[in-house]
C-alpha cells in the first residue's frame, strides 16, 4: 500500500473528529508525497488533526516516526513545535 492510498483511508476515518481532513473538502491534502494545507485552515485545527493523521498513516504502513530519514527534519521549528518528538 503507498503512503496517499493509506493516507486517504486514514483521512476518511478520522474527517468526523478532524473536519479539516475530510478528503473530499480537501483542506488539508496529501499528494505525490506533497502535503498541503488550505490558507483558511488555522494552525489549532491543522496540527492536532495532521498528528494524529501522520501517526495513523504510519502505524497502517508499519512504520514507526523515529525510522523515517527525516534528520533534517527533526532541527526545524516546526518540528520542535508540532510535539513529534515525543511521539
Amino acid at each position: 500500500m503507498n503512503l496517499d492510498a493509506t493516507w486517504r483511508q486514514v483521512t476518511i476515518r478520522l474527517a468526523e473528529q478532524h473536519p479539516c481532513l475530510d478528503p473530499f473538502a480537501q483542506d488539508v491534502h496529501l499528494g505525490e508525497g506533497i502535503l498541503s494545507v488550505d490558507d483558511e485552515v488555522t494552525v489549532d485545527e491543522f496540527r492536532p488533526a495532521l498528528v494524529a493523521a501522520l501517526e495513523a498513516t504510519l502505524a497502517r504502513l508499519g512504520q514507526r516516526l523515529i525510522d523515517l530519514p527525516v534528520t533534517d527534519l527533526r532541527d526545524r521549528p516546526e518540528w520542535m513545535a508540532a510535539g513529534l518528538e515525543a511521539r
